[in-house]
């Protein structure tokens, strides 16, 4: 087992620590994420891959043994997903995003989530033809076979666009496992949700305004435009959060209105302060 650390400039003491384990820093220069993960795999050397993102916490030791095994015992299986597991003691904001398993409530409408067949130890989940499933970072395992026989991971890996990517090389199987999760610090307020929508909708314009293809426009207009319209509804976001909160009994599910709005509110803004030349092509 090998342990890459991709370094993006960090001013904490990641570096230092670093040095009293038996792992290997590599440099990012650019900075982002995107290219850090790029520079992992390029430089990785073992069968698996697991990418775990630097606000990612390992809920166990065992949590890579467990992860494995669907790739052992599951000969079609092409990644493995690690479960976004809750904190109790969270802010409500983050609870949310884990409740809901991805950090945006326009893209867990637009995203495909697979019916999954229940194994020992782990549940197997199939991927139909057109479908796009929201996976690839957060403690994700692919096999380094099928990273390289798709390819477009370089000079920058994009987990949604990569994994809609593999979904159309013919890839559709991948596993779950339930006691092998993350915990996902991904913001603990409001404004931090903001920061982060924002430099997530300037990168996919970025794309757009370079007519780069994404799993968005793989989606199609239709089904844009019903998440789009469901999101700004707030009365669906409602139904759903009060659902959700029955079976929880977490009240940051009635976060879920405002959220979804505040997302379409936000990609507006982008859109108006952004301007490309064709938003759909």
């Amino acid at each position: 087992m090998e342990v890459l650390i991709i370094d993006g400039g960090s001013t904490d003491k990641t570096l230092e620590i670093a040095k009293d384990f038996p792992v290997k820093v590599i440099q990012n220069k650019s900075r982002d994420a995107e290219s850090g993960k790029s520079l992992g795999i390029v430089n990785s050397t073992g069968e698996v891959l697991a990418i775990v993102d630097a606000d990612n916490e390992l809920v166990s030791t065992e949590w890579l043994a467990k992860m494995v095994q669907p790739l052992l015992d599951e000969p079609r299986v092409f990644g493995v997903e690690s479960i976004w597991t809750l904190r109790e003691k969270d802010p409500a904001i983050n609870r949310y995003c884990t409740h809901l398993q991805m950090p945006d409530p326009v893209a867990k409408r637009l995203a495909s989530w697979p019916k999954t067949m229940k194994r020992k130890g782990f549940c197997v989940c199939a991927v139909d033809p057109g479908d796009y499933v929201s996976i690839g970072a957060n403690g994700f395992l692919w096999k380094k076979s099928v990273v390289l026989e798709v390819g477009n991971y370089k000079p920058k890996y994009e987990e949604l666009n990569f994994a809609s990517d593999v979904v159309d090389h013919g890839f559709r199987i991948y596993a779950k496992v339930p006691e092998a999760g993350t915990y996902h610090h991904h913001v603990s307020s409001i404004q931090g949700f903001i920061r982060k929508r924002l430099k997530i909708g300037r990168k996919f314009l970025r794309r757009v305004a370079n007519k780069q293809n994404t799993w968005i426009h793989k989606i199609g207009k239709k089904r844009f435009l019903r998440a789009f319209l469901f999101c700004a509804s707030v009365l669906g976001p409602t139904i759903e959060a009060v659902k959700s909160y029955k079976e929880t009994k977490d009240i940051a599910w009635f976060l879920h209105p405002f959220i979804s709005f505040l997302t379409i509110e936000i990609y507006i803004v982008l859109l108006i302060t952004h301007p490309v030349e064709t938003f759909w092509y």
